[in-house]
């Protein structure tokens, strides 16, 4: 056992020289010891071992492209091993998922004409690449199904291909239905399919969503979280000034971020963006306690770089947050150490904390159209989404413009 927990802390040392984090390594420990068992006692390992383990234990076929995102983290972790006792030493770095998959050829023109419409249409770097992980998921089905081209795919298909894809994630589900809704109306609409396999996209299931309440935590909930984190550290010092923007002016984990210096306004004591989600302006007062975190990060927590994004990574090179990065594994640190129950029903990611304000402003009476505002929604009807949990005070709720949000809120 002393000399697996050495093997292990080797490996797991390389993959640190690499930038690595820490819950990525944790996985890859968890699969190279499934390959200890497998080997009875061995790392020893060959192109034949490595195959071997892979479909013997996670079903994964040589050469086969079509595979989950679990099944490509174990290739990857094998990989690194087969690389280390090979070579010495890990040559190739991790990528995520899908991001270097090639095309299968018979698709690959139409689908890159289609990225590219996107772009053209003015869609965001992020959500063309959601769409391209989308489309290499499907036409790596449709390749082992051994369909020829677009022209050939049937009802059936689409059929087969969600069933295969259904994984228990509600809203990444419903992103891959809408995704595959506007790409097979693009089909259409270009003759690369004589049927219009849009209509046989099922809608999201709506009733569900209705049945959903938003999480919320309560007030004493928040000071808890925020309480626990130390500030005294670096790190703590940049989760306490970004977890403060989400749960005190509701910005989009998106937006913080993307958040730079000129968006600070010191002089106007206001924060001024223009909204990764939506491009819509949006100007938020700086509270002394958020404004104060924030001067607290850049003075005595943040590393040199010359990145101009307030909040980066706290590993070299000092990069910034990928806008894909919704820093759950960040809140629910705290959010565990805070001793909060946590129910199986209960959503807890950073976003919960944007569902919390909405309702204690609404709770203090703020008028719809205002909390609309503050949120940077664009219609009434998405705020409402949010408020589902205080159905009753929402009942009585003005939708008139009502009292001064900063004077009101910084009072509470």
């Amino acid at each position: 056992m002393d000399e697996l927990n050495k093997q292990l802390k080797n490996m797991s040392n390389e993959l640190r020289k690499l930038g690595y984090a820490e819950a990525s390594i944790v996985h890859r420990q968890k699969y190279w010891r499934e390959y200890y068992i497998f080997m009875q006692g061995s790392f020893n390992i060959d192109e034949t071992t490595m195959d071997d383990f892979l479909l013997k234990i996670h079903s994964l076929e040589k050469n086969n492209i079509n595979i989950s995102k679990h099944q490509y983290e174990v290739k990857a972790a094998i990989r690194n091993l087969f690389e280390l006792k090979t070579y010495g030493k890990i040559v190739s770095y991790h990528t995520p998922w899908l991001k270097n998959m090639p095309w299968v050829k018979p698709y690959k023109s139409v689908s890159t004409e289609f990225l590219k419409s996107l772009s053209d249409k003015g869609n965001k770097s992020e959500t063309v690449k959601n769409y391209e992980r989308t489309l290499k998921k499907l036409t790596c089905f449709l390749h082992t199904a051994k369909v020829k081209s677009f022209a050939e795919i049937t009802p059936s298909h689409i059929t087969d291909f969600l069933v295969n894809s259904i994984n228990g994630n509600t809203h990444n589900f419903t992103s891959l239905l809408c995704h595959l809704r506007v790409f097979f109306r693009y089909l259409y609409l270009n003759e690369h399919n004589a049927v219009d396999l849009s209509l046989f996209i099922p809608k999201s299931n709506i009733l569900l969503k209705r049945k959903h309440i938003p999480t919320t935590w309560t007030r004493e909930d928040v000071s808890r979280i925020l309480a626990c984190i130390d500030i005294a550290n670096p790190c703590g010092k940049r989760d306490y000034a970004m977890i403060l923007l989400v749960a005190r002016l509701g910005l989009r984990v998106s937006d913080i971020i993307s958040l730079k210096f000129e968006n600070i306004r010191w002089d106007k004591n206001c924060i001024s963006i223009s909204q990764y989600k939506t491009n819509e302006p949006l100007v938020l007062p700086l509270f002394d306690d958020v404004g104060n975190a924030i001067i607290d990060y850049i003075k005595n927590g943040r590393p040199i770089t010359d990145n101009t994004n307030i909040f980066v990574k706290h590993i070299p090179p000092f990069e910034k947050f990928s806008v894909n990065n919704h820093l759950y594994g960040i809140f629910n640190k705290y959010l565990q150490k805070s001793g909060i129950v946590i129910t199986p029903e209960k959503n807890h990611g950073m976003h919960s904390l944007r569902h919390t304000l909405a309702n204690e402003l609404l709770r203090n009476e703020i008028p719809l159209p205002v909390i609309s505002e503050i949120l940077g929604h664009k219609s009434l009807e998405t705020t409402m989404q949010y408020l589902r949990a205080d159905t009753e005070q929402l009942r009585y709720c003005t939708l008139i413009e009502g009292e001064n949000y900063a004077a009101k809120t910084d009072k509470a």
